[in-house]
């Protein structure tokens, strides 16, 4: 079982929560609405999925820091305009576990691929789907 950290609670990124949370892990889920996580938490649901019924081993918070911390895994799922500042907003809270960026698309001031955005110098290991899918969740 491992703890797995999702940044982002759109409809893809809970889609991975339910999955991630049947295969047995534990699930923290960071949402920038209380709104969304209370419910998540409160009445098991995401608004995005009206039909999902999310499971008990799931959590929801807004506060970034608690939702990265222990965790194994981060698979990253915001939008792609997103990416970067939200990146840097739990960037500083990485250990040693792998970032998978889930989220689509290209960043549109460069017109970079998302893993290609980053900073080269960046101190984490950055994986991307089609590496680590040898290595299932």
């Amino acid at each position: 079982m491992k703890n797995i950290c999702i940044i982002g609670s759109g409809s893809w990124g809970c889609a991975l929560a339910i999955h991630a949370a049947k295969m047995g892990h534990n699930v923290k889920i960071w949402s920038f609405a209380q709104e969304e996580a209370d419910l998540i938490n409160k009445e098991r649901k995401c608004m995005f999925l009206p039909m999902a019924t999310m499971p008990e081993n799931i959590y929801c918070t807004t506060d970034i820091k608690e939702a990265v911390e222990g965790s194994n895994l981060i698979l990253h799922v915001t939008p792609s305009k997103f990416f970067r500042s939200t990146l840097n907003q739990y960037k500083q809270y990485i250990t040693n576990q792998p970032v998978v960026i889930c989220s689509k698309g290209f960043e549109l001031e460069s017109l970079s691929t998302l893993s290609d955005a980053l900073d080269p110098g960046c101190r984490f290991r950055l994986d991307d789907l089609r590496r680590s899918t040898r290595h299932p969740v």
